[in-house]
């Protein structure tokens, strides 16, 4: 398991070379695009960027994924994730 900010879209070419070997666990099993920068903490500014990311191996699989809604003092809005290991 691997999360944090990445800084990157899914168009960097650094997001297709995570993406050859993990799973990105927003894409798998969240709903909707998913933006968390930069969080509402900076009205009237709206989230148009997705920058973090939590990617697992293929011994999980990913069950739910959302941005939660607190964020503390980070200008990015964090994502959580379910995941199950598989055996």
């Amino acid at each position: 398991i691997l999360a944090g900010d990445f800084n990157m879209t899914d168009n960097f070419e650094e997001y297709e070379r995570l993406a050859s070997y993990l799973t990105d666990s927003y894409r798998a099993a969240g709903d909707g695009v998913g933006y968390t920068f930069p969080n509402y903490r900076f009205r009237p500014l709206v989230a148009i960027l997705r920058l973090d990311y939590i990617w697992h191996s293929p011994h999980f699989a990913s069950i739910a994924a959302e941005v939660w809604p607190e964020h503390g003092q980070s200008d990015h809005s964090p994502v959580v994730a379910r995941l199950a290991l598989l055996s």
